[in-house]
């Protein structure tokens, strides 16, 4: 209602007269549509949401091409629930796809790396944790599930190596430190 200043009953009347249209004058609908997400990624504000509006910042303009997608197939549901398929009988409707970002990337120690990050470590629990993801390949989640009862009786023996069997999501593993 925001983007075409029309109700719903006014979108299905118009959808309603479009589709006694031939079908080379179709498509209003679907152009309304395709209209709505670039309206979404270039104008739309963004409302605060959440309690107190504290989840977003305010005025915001445009969402991401995923959402905006998202938004266009929850308007093409309206529409097929009234009985008018957007995308069908003459009128073509193709949202492109989102781009994908490569936010999240691995970064690759070699040894001078792994030295480097050793010799700045002033904690000894820090150097054990970079050790044992570098030398055992563990994971944080299976380093920090690791508790005083795994190297007590170590400990207690005054053994300077530690031997962990630790059943993981590689399967069973003896490590040595």
């Amino acid at each position: 209602m925001e983007y075409t200043g029309l109700t719903p009953t006014e979108l299905i009347d118009e959808a309603e007269e479009d589709r006694k249209k031939s079908r080379r004058n179709r498509g209003v609908p679907e152009g309304r549509v395709m209209g709505f997400y670039e309206w979404l990624l270039k104008e739309y504000r963004q409302k605060r949401r959440g309690p107190g509006g504290r989840n977003r910042e305010k005025g915001k303009i445009g969402v991401s091409e995923s959402m905006a997608g998202t938004y266009c197939n929850a308007i093409r549901a309206f529409y097929k629930s009234n009985g008018f398929e957007l995308g069908r009988e003459g009128a073509e409707l193709h949202l492109p796809k989102p781009s994908k970002r490569r936010v999240n990337f691995k970064l690759k120690f070699r040894q001078p790396e792994v030295k480097r990050l050793l010799d700045v470590c002033t904690i000894l629990r820090d150097k054990v944790i970079i050790l044992m993801m570098c030398q055992c390949f563990q994971g944080i989640g299976e380093i920090y599930a690791l508790n005083y009862g795994d190297v007590m009786e170590g400990l207690e023996s005054g053994e300077k190596f530690f031997t962990f069997h630790m059943i993981g999501r590689r399967g069973l593993l003896s490590i040595i430190l």
